[in-house]
């Protein structure tokens, strides 16, 4: 008995010694990177993000009057194509109406914002922006812009499409028509969807894109 144990293990050391020879090395390229982060593909696929700032400026109307607004937003980008943020806008035009007397019309609002960057590799790209948020408008006599007279509150919600040019890397110069929606009480002979208006609107970002 002891010879035939001796013979096997003869035989069985060597086996067990080339199928280890056998065997792959394991290497690096095997074992999965951690390191890296996950990005859905509807988001574009690189991981980025960073701050960005965009003032603009509006040419619309109130009540079929020309009007002008200034304003912009300041937001965090995702991914490099998801931005989220506030925004805020004021009318810059004095938009004067006659009655018995002139009446200027004054009009802010402020809220939240997301933009969806469409191509953000190109050097030309798309955005699409919605915004959602509140504001008042009111009257103030000519005269004495101090004295408001009259004064309503408006709920604002914006859908604009843009098309952007990207320089630099930091830089993005945007413009595009939108629309405008204002639900809310009259003001004066102001009805309620005589604040619905479109707009076009110039804007220039600056942030890490």
């Amino acid at each position: 008995m002891r010879i035939l144990f001796a013979i096997s293990l003869l035989f069985v050391s060597p086996m067990s010694s080339a199928q280890d020879s056998e065997a792959p090395a394991s290497t690096d390229s095997d074992t999965p990177n951690t390191s890296e982060r996950y990005v859905p593909k509807f988001l574009g696929g690189d991981f980025g993000r960073g701050f960005v700032v965009t003032p603009s400026t509006r040419l619309t109307g109130v009540g079929g009057q020309p009007a002008l607004t200034v304003g912009g937003r300041a937001g965090w980008l995702f991914h490099h194509t998801l931005v989220i943020g506030l925004e805020g806008h004021l009318l810059a035009s004095p938009t004067v109406w006659h009655r018995d007397d002139q009446q200027v019309l004054s009009m802010n609002y402020a809220g939240f914002f997301a933009d969806g960057i469409l191509g953000a590799k190109r050097p030309v790209h798309g955005i699409l922006h919605v915004f959602w948020g509140f504001g008042e408008a009111h009257w103030r006599q000519s005269g004495d812009v101090t004295q408001i007279s009259e004064t309503t509150s408006r709920m604002v919600m914006e859908l604009q499409a843009s098309v952007a040019y990207a320089p630099y890397e930091w830089l993005r110069v945007s413009a595009g028509p939108g629309f405008r929606f204002s639900p809310g009480g009259e003001l004066l002979d102001l009805e309620s969807r005589e604040f619905w208006a479109p707009y076009a609107e110039l804007s220039v970002a600056v942030g890490l894109f």
